[in-house]
């Protein structure tokens, strides 16, 4: 019992820091006006901004998984949040949009493990066929963040300004470090699993690349998931403000229902995956699900603010289907690759909406409206309509790679 207890406060230890880490994704998505203004940057330049983040992130998740199989959760996580502490510190007393860059590259180098360990957590410290429903339950964390890092960080933002809220957010990331290093074993017994192999890193990279199944697993979930990086977490907020006339704490409150929704999406299709229906028949309904509903709320008729509420999560909940990338992954590999593999799968996860989408957004918007320099709120909802039709086009391509996988649990030999 004590075991178990130990199992599940590790989990969810390096489960908050996956929360903690969506919240600093999404953090720039309430300072647009404020960091458009001190740095005299325009909408294109905050995308750039903002997926900054994401390029480092994303080029370290296999590492990253290596290195957690190497050394354990507790020692990645814990030197990974004193280095969000450190970002956050450099963000808030940045006075240039170079400065405010950097710190957004050091907070993806400092988060790349976090997702990572969390699964790790979860396949050592439990039995494999409860993994679809912990990865599920991993992104809700995740989720959470989003949606209470917008509400929260929009009020603090208000009432302190956009550097006394970042300062907040290094003495959380200060504190989660402490946490980590008191708290959080690796396993039983503090044993590390038997899937780490420390002398054939590049050899398992390639093995890993090697198989169709990862790459087309991975294209499908991170053009969901592009819905939630590419729109909720930073061009959501400006075109709710822009559509309903309403101001930012209020349109953060309606961005955050995708968060909200998707916290929920997520462990439901992990536990349906693990006990009623087939992962196919659940990633097609969810896909054409969000397909439906993002065209409806961008070129359908106008709604009102509460069915946009109501709508958002939905949205948000459909897109929860994409968790159950990291349960087929772990079907195509065997054993020894399995932290490699996770670490591939969320490098795709990201790929699409932060990196791509967001800046790709930005520079539709810019070159649609030409605003003057930094009038962030001077774009039409056209404007927005127009660049936001990357998303629907990435959820037809993830719809169709869907019939391109097999889902049907088998064993990959690999020499």
């Amino acid at each position: 019992m004590l075991s178990n207890f130990r199992g599940w406060l590790s989990w969810g230890i390096a489960a908050f820091f996956v929360l903690y880490q969506f919240l600093l994704q999404a953090s720039t998505s309430v300072m647009i006006p404020e960091l458009t203004h001190a740095f005299t940057i325009d909408s294109a330049e905050i995308g750039l901004l903002s997926a900054s983040f994401f390029y480092p992130y994303i080029i370290l998740q296999m590492p990253a998984g290596c290195l957690v199989d190497r050394y354990g959760a507790r020692m990645i996580l814990t030197v990974s949040m004193m280095g969000c502490a450190f970002s956050c510190w450099l963000f808030a007393t940045a006075h240039s949009a170079a400065t405010a860059e950097l710190s957004r590259i050091f907070m993806g180098i400092a988060t790349s493990g976090g997702v990572v360990s969390a699964m790790y957590l979860a396949v050592n410290w439990f039995p494999l066929e409860r993994f679809a429903l912990l990865a599920g339950l991993t992104e809700m964390l995740g989720m959470l963040g989003g949606a209470m890092g917008q509400n929260l960080l929009a009020f603090s933002v208000q009432a302190m300004g956009w550097r006394g809220t970042m300062l907040g957010c290094a003495a959380v990331g200060m504190l989660l470090a402490l946490l980590t290093r008191a708290l959080l074993a690796d396993g039983p017994n503090e044993t590390r699993p038997a899937t780490a192999n420390k002398h054939n890193m590049l050899q398992e990279f390639w093995q890993v690349l090697g198989i169709p199944q990862v790459w087309i697993n991975g294209i499908f979930g991170g053009l969901v998931f592009s819905v939630i990086t590419g729109f909720a977490a930073l061009w959501a907020i400006p075109y709710l403000m822009k559509l309903y006339s309403i101001p930012l704490t209020t349109a953060a409150a309606a961005s955050s229902m995708i968060f909200w929704g998707a916290a929920l999406g997520g462990p439901l299709a992990g536990w349906l995956s693990g006990n009623f229906l087939s992962r196919r028949s659940i990633m097609l309904s969810g896909t054409f699900t969000v397909l439906v509903l993002l065209l409806f709320l961008f070129y359908g008729p106008g709604i009102s603010l509460s069915v946009g509420f109501i709508l958002l999560f939905a949205l948000g909940f459909a897109c929860g289907v994409y968790v159950l990338m990291f349960a087929v992954v772990c079907d195509f590999v065997p054993a020894n690759l399995r932290g490699m593999a996770l670490g591939f799968t969320n490098m795709m996860c990201i790929l699409f909406g932060a990196p791509i989408f967001q800046p790709l957004i930005g520079m539709l918007l810019k070159l649609r409206a030409q605003p003057v320099l930094g009038a962030s709120m001077a774009f039409s909802v056209q404007d927005y309509h127009f660049a936001f039709m990357v998303l629907p086009i990435g959820l037809l391509i993830a719809f169709l790679s869907i019939f391109l996988m097999s889902t049907k649990k088998r064993t990959v030999a690999l020499h």
